[in-house]
């Protein structure tokens, strides 16, 4: 069997490094039939790992039930990932985050709770624990305190199914791991946890230490690493590093900090995420995302993209981001990602394939460098000019040189601060160490990156080359480099002067020198050449698995250069692989439109109504699906107009009173934190459709509930004054709670606080609505902290009558540590006062009045998918939620197939009973909500044709909230999108 270690440079498989460049595609957001093209296209793309997120939920979706069959089959992913020649590393968990519902985690976990974890949770909210003299817990309160099911803590019962979710997974993949067998498989690294960013190292000590035995304990042997960004972790963990900005400092600093561990970048992130209500965030240029990645190489540092597939959120499995009060990831993760929903190249594709490939190729020489060489130089910097449409400001930040090497040779890292204006070439002269000028020339590159000293072909040295490289096979050498521009490569001591051929040209120039074959190519060019064993194909579209070429469209040949120099052109005419580029078929209009109404349900009146005792989670009341039915029959004292709130409850619920919409109580497009409600006398019955729209994904308020949780409260605002910064003494804050994350053991809030005067409030509640605070701070009710509170929630909070006392109510903000002012070194109460205006208009505050619904009879009723007998012919359905339906015939195509959903509003889309994912395009008045407008539907999903003169006919199905017309809908094919594939059909099988 292999053995697997790692030292200050990167990780060793029997004594021999290897040089990790990975890129993450996740297995739980491609259908299983793609698996291997998703691969396939990482590896083209220059990748050599690929990283992947192990789901809890998909594989435990009731406890002590495990799924590992079908889409969740994930021993055959991994075990893919090896046939393709390819390392693995898995994300374990037990939170992966990633923008999933709950961070991958089931919510049984927190609806399922033992009769133990329950009393222990009573106990603790009573707040009458013992405590020590010093106010700390006792042995006592603490052996309580771990009853309490708390996520991604030493919870004794989080814990517990943690570890049983750990042992199925070693019982899939532990014989897939390098060390496993003599011939090894392709897993090399595990993930423990994600994110956990709370510097309280006890806590950490206890959950994260623990999780580190259960995975050693179940089988897996190879190196563990975490992506805490060092705010914490366990001895025996390689600590990795999240982000994307000032990439070479992080990696300087980390090998001062680290220096027995090798630098890992375990998320450079590539692409904004997609969320429902904001177009597209501004992704980060493609030649910015290589610089950034080039400064992780020059810092002697291996990296993963984040994503390089970013996939679809299937079903209900996108989470609620942490970014703001009503942030939800869209059923396209990211359109931005380097490979694209359909498995097409992106537009930061080309750009990160260069290097990728270069550093894959290279790997032994990057492998070699030394981590302790930090020689003094010009930070690199970025042109402001580069963020505005312009010339390049004069006074910009100059060009930065970093010459990194070690005992396998050394690259010179050449940074500008932006790309050349259109037309023009940046030239850099580098100064060798016997005073020759080396001109380095770049243009829509911000980086290049310059071979010194290292060996190719075994026997021969490049002693420099001005052009970059990209790989090499045997004695073949491909380098690249602006068009129409001169380079020069040194082998052996004797130097070489060569062109790059020019725009347009689609053949290579082929150099004998010094028994190496040097290969120069234009960068247009270099997007089009392939490494495969033996050979380099140039002017190619790609490669299939064993290595055959397969053309570009409109191109008459490739040419083909082995690793012995030996040139040949390829016909393609001659290869088998070789069609005319398909075109997209017309759209298809769907016609002949079934309904299936829901009236009973909105009218109160279906038998499927169960009573319960009041308010609940939706899953705690057995809701497996997004939705829920809740009717709610009140006795109103009085006909009237009340405004309405439901502490805690999300993310969106639904009113209908006599069977017509009231409005949407919740977060997010069309919905409001409060609700103007009429009451009528003598009884009344609400139905609420509750809908959770997603469960944080990271963050501080995860496990947050679903669905109508409290009372309805009659609510009125509070005027009060302005608030104004008062000073307090500084608190703990993780003595107040732990885990926080973003905090460290040593922070407390700063002394000035926000705070409102309320006046006297003796006889009702107070309902804080929080609109995305810009900052973090402990909510302070009268001096006493309540709760934790930032931008991301909680979107409201209700102050109970217990918290406020008889007297004057204040309300205050006792603020964390800001970044650059406070506790970080600037002026503190300047950065305060900076936030006052801020929350003013980002804080609510309302006086419950009443409780409306609490001698209501409750009732709850699941929310099913329709049967066949509920659908009748015709639209002519008015108002209120409605399944529609109908039939269409796919053609044989392999061109992505979309679905445009014109007309609709917001629900899900069903495609032959797969569950293709939310969509969300309208408000119910018809105001447009961004993302996403058009969504993939997957050719592996169609039926069959086993007869074709009679092809199958799809059935598409789709709910909708607000009863919607699919008037306008229309399936439509993209031949824009195409996706890399491993060269096998994709028609509907």
């Amino acid at each position: 069997m292999a053995s697997i270690t790692y030292d200050g440079r990167s990780l060793l498989i029997d004594g021999k490094r290897i040089w990790l460049v990975s890129g993450t595609v996740q297995y739980t957001r491609v259908p299983r039939e793609y698996w291997a093209d998703r691969i396939h296209a990482a590896k083209l793309a220059g990748l050599n790992t690929i990283d992947t997120s192990i789901v809890w939920a998909r594989h435990e979706p009731r406890p002590g039930h495990f799924d590992f069959k079908g889409d969740n089959d994930l021993k055959h992913f991994v075990d893919l990932v090896g046939k393709a020649g390819m390392y693995c590393t898995v994300r374990l968990g037990p939170h992966v985050g990633n923008g999933f519902d709950m961070g991958g985690m089931p919510v049984w976990l927190v609806s399922n709770k033992s009769a133990e974890a329950k009393a222990a949770e009573a106990k603790v909210a009573e707040g009458k624990l013992p405590t020590k003299p010093d106010g700390d817990d006792n042995a006592e309160t603490r052996a309580i305190k771990a009853k309490v099911m708390r996520l991604r803590a030493p919870s004794q019962p989080f814990l517990e199914a943690a570890s049983r979710f750990i042992n199925a997974v070693s019982n899939q993949i532990r014989m897939l791991q390098v060390t496993a067998t003599a011939k090894g498989g392709p897993l090399v690294m595990i993930h423990n946890e994600a994110g956990w960013t709370c510097g309280d190292q006890v806590i950490a000590d206890h959950y994260l230490g623990e999780l580190l035995r259960y995975i050693r304990e179940s089988g897996f042997d190879v190196p563990i690493a975490n992506s805490n960004n060092l705010w914490a972790g366990v001895e025996g963990e390689i600590d990795g590093w999240t982000g994307g900005d000032e990439m070479l400092s992080a990696m300087r600093q980390f090998a001062m900090v680290r220096s027995l561990q090798p630098r890992f970048v375990v998320d450079f992130d590539t692409a904004p995420r997609d969320v429902w209500g904001a177009e597209p965030a501004q992704a980060r240029p493609a030649w910015l995302l290589q610089r950034q990645l080039a400064e992780i190489l020059a810092g002697a540092g291996q990296y993963n993209l984040s994503p390089f597939h970013a996939g679809t959120n299937w079903g209900i499995s996108g989470g609620r981001l942490s970014d703001g009060p009503d942030v939800f990831s869209a059923t396209n993760v990211s359109s931005r990602a380097p490979l694209t929903q359909t498995g097409a190249a992106g537009e930061t594709h080309a750009f990160l394939r260069r290097l990728n490939t270069f550093a894959s190729r290279f790997g032994r020489v990057l492998s070699g460098f030394d981590p302790t060489f930090h020689p003094v130089m010009v930070a690199p910097r970025l042109a402001l000019a580069h963020t505005k449409k312009g010339k390049h400001d004069p006074h910009e930040p100059p060009a930065t040189v970093v010459h990194a090497s070690g005992s396998q040779g050394g690259v010179a890292f050449v940074f500008t601060p932006g790309p050349a204006d259109k037309g023009e070439v940046r030239t850099v002269e580098l100064m060798m160490h016997d005073g020759t000028p080396l001109p380095v020339h770049l243009t829509n590159q911000s980086v290049a990156w310059c071979l010194i000293n290292a060996s190719v072909g075994g026997r021969a040295n490049v002693d420099y080359c001005t052009l970059c490289a990209l790989g090499a096979v045997g004695r073949t050498l491909v380098v690249f480099g602006p068009v129409g521009t001169r380079g020069t490569i040194s082998i052996n001591g004797s130097p070489l002067e060569v062109e790059v051929p020019g725009a347009g040209a689609r053949n290579p120039e082929v150099i004998e020198h010094e028994n190496v074959y040097i290969v120069v190519v234009s960068e247009e060019l270099a997007d089009a050449t392939y490494f495969a064993e033996d050979a380099v194909y140039v002017n190619a579209s790609g490669l299939t698995t064993d290595g055959r070429p397969m053309p570009i469209e409109g191109q008459r040949q490739i040419t083909r250069i082995d690793g012995e120099g030996d040139v040949r052109t390829v016909d393609t005419a001659k290869l088998s692989l070789s069609k005319k580029a398909e075109k997209a078929p017309e759209k298809i209009a769907l016609h002949n439109w079934t309904c299936a109404p829901l009236d009973d349900y909105i009218s109160g009146e279906s038998a499927r109504f169960a009573a319960v005792d009041g308010p609940a989670d939706l899953s705690t009341l057995g809701s497996t699906t997004s939705y829920g039915w809740y009717r709610i029959k009140l006795k109103p004292s009085k006909a009237e107009r009340v405004t309405i709130a439901s502490p805690s409850s999300g993310d969106r619920l639904h009113f209908f009173d006599r069977s017509r919409e009231v409005g949407v109580l919740g977060v997010g497009s069309g919905a409001h934190s409060t609700l103007g409600l009429p009451l009528h006398k003598p009884e009344q019955t609400l139905v609420v459709l509750g809908e959770a729209l997603g469960r944080y994904s990271d963050g501080r308020h995860m496990g947050e509930p679903k669905g109508l949780v409290s009372h309805l409260l009659e609510v009125e605002p509070i005027k009060s004054a302005a608030p104004k910064v008062e000073i307090g003494e500084p608190l703990d804050i993780l003595r107040f709670s732990s885990p926080i994350y973003d905090v460290r053991s040593s922070d407390s809030t700063l002394p000035e606080r926000i705070s409102w005067n309320l006046g006297k409030k003796s006889s009702s509640p107070i309902l804080v609505v929080n609109k995305g605070l810009p900052c973090a701070a402990l909510l302070i009710v009268n001096d006493k902290p309540v709760t934790v509170i930032d931008e991301a929630g909680p979107a409201t909070f209700l102050i109970e009558q217990d918290r406020l006392g008889r007297g004057n109510v204040t309300i205050q903000l006792a603020l964390f540590p800001i970044e650059g002012g406070g506790d970080g070194g600037g002026d503190g109460e300047d950065s305060v006062s900076g936030l006052v205006d801020a929350a003013a208009s980002t804080l609510e505050f309302y006086s419950v009045e009443n409780n409306i619904s609490a001698k209501a009879e409750w009732a709850f009723a699941k929310f099913d998918l329709p049967t066949a007998a509920m659908f009748k012919a015709g639209n002519k359905h008015e108002e209120g939620p409605v399944w529609w339906k109908t039939s269409f015939q796919a053609p044989h195509t392999s061109v992505p197939m979309f679905i445009e959903l014109d007309g609709l509003t917001k629900g899900q889309i069903y495609l032959n009973g797969r569950h293709v994912g939310r969509y969300f395009v309208a408000t119910k008045a018809g105001k447009e909500v961004p993302t996403q407008t058009r969504y993939w539907l997957p050719a592996c999903w169609l039926k069959k044709d086993n007869d074709p003169k009679h092809p199958a006919m799809n059935e598409i199905m789709i709910f909708d909230e607000h009863g919607a017309k699919p008037t306008k809908l229309k399936v439509v094919f993209d031949d824009t999108v195409m996706p890399i594939t491993t060269g096998v059909s994709q028609e509907p099988a």
